[in-house]
């Protein structure tokens, strides 16, 4: 209560990221508290604190098959790919950008999910000790190998860019300039953009697709997710499996229909 309390007399006096900061430096504090057995309880009571506005206010969209396809086409090669990356196999977007090409086992298709980037600061580990991880690579396997090139410390997604108008060229390693310059563009001129759409929308894609297909718990370890609850806030409504498994029950019980049941 006390900490609810304490939150509550700054609400309007800073920024929401700043309560969240607040927030996860004492969650930090109270859980090295419990790990050292200096807290009489095993719960982090920060846990159960409430910032005034904390919910998710960016929206989490669905998109069509067809859709993604003509996104996909509407970026540059290297671009694509990256996006390809983390779309369909699930990576962080610093979990991609810190690949180098000792991290591709082409012999086994595996992508080793080792570090991350994020920044500009190359981590040595990825945000959870759940993001330790290999994924198949799939049918990117090709265009994965045609990225390297025999130098196993050299980072593969460095995007092409054309600062100045295009009177200069540049490599790019930052998320942010990359959503903004390839992916929003690209999602507005397809009519599909929403606050928030980027890398992580992908993400999202790639763990609602695995979740529907090999299960929630296969969808948390190919998103390294230490808890599956997170893997549920991630998991975007994806109307075609439900629709299928409604059609399935009432045929099951129905038949199948011509017309109405009714």
């Amino acid at each position: 209560m006390r900490l609810q309390q304490w939150f509550d007399i700054k609400q309007g006096k800073l920024s929401k990221s700043s309560h969240k900061g607040l927030k996860s430096i004492l969650s930090g504090i109270f859980e090295r508290a419990i790990a050292w057995k200096l807290y009489p309880d095993d719960r982090n009571p920060v846990h159960q604190v409430k910032i005034w506005g904390d919910s998710d206010a960016r929206e989490k969209r669905k998109l069509t098959d067809e859709q993604t396809r003509q996104f996909l086409a509407e970026l540059p090669y290297d671009v694509r790919l990256l996006s390809s990356t983390c779309l369909f196999c699930g990576l962080r977007i610093s979990e991609a950008l810190a690949l180098q090409e000792e991290h591709f086992d082409f012999e086994r298709g595996l992508i080793l999910i080792r570090q991350s980037y994020y920044r500009g600061v190359l981590k040595p580990r990825p945000k959870s000790d759940k993001g330790h991880r290999d994924l198949p690579m799939g049918y990117l396997k090709d265009d994965l190998r045609r990225m390297c090139m025999g130098d196993p410390k050299r980072f593969v997604f460095k995007i092409q860019t054309a600062p100045k108008w295009g009177r200069e060229g540049s490599l790019c390693r930052d998320d942010r300039d990359l959503n903004q310059h390839f992916l929003r563009p690209a999602a507005k001129k397809l009519r599909i953009y929403y606050p928030g759409f980027g890398f992580r929308a992908l993400r999202r894609e790639a763990i609602t697709q695995i979740g529907s297909v090999a299960g929630l718990g296969e969808a948390a370890n190919a998103a390294g997710h230490t808890h599956v609850d997170t893997t549920l806030i991630y998991t975007l409504d994806n109307l075609g499996p439900r629709e299928e498994a409604i059609k399935a029950f009432q045929e099951r019980i129905l038949g199948k229909p011509e017309g109405g049941v009714q």
